[in-house]
């Protein structure tokens, strides 16, 4: 299932395949929508022509962004007692 790409015609061309993130971006690929694995749930990445030449797995994130509270600086106006 992700070691080849299925052949694109008109019928599939509008459907998501699944491909595995090690996968380069090959010129065949342009134009595409891609089902990748992020470690948690199948992304949509849309290939563009910048893309090709990298792997899949560089556009997709696959860790949540801290949460802004949890690692606020201290309030300097307020005095330690």
């Amino acid at each position: 299932m992700y070691g080849s790409i299925p052949e694109r015609d008109s019928t599939t061309s509008c459907l998501a395949q699944p491909v595995a993130r090690w996968r380069e971006i090959e010129l065949e690929h342009l134009n595409g929508t891609y089902l990748v694995h992020n470690g948690k749930e199948q992304t949509k990445v849309k290939v563009m022509s910048k893309m090709v030449g990298h792997k899949f797995g560089e556009f997709l994130f696959t860790r949540k962004k801290p949460r802004g509270d949890r690692h606020a600086k201290a309030d300097p106006r307020k005095k330690k007692r």
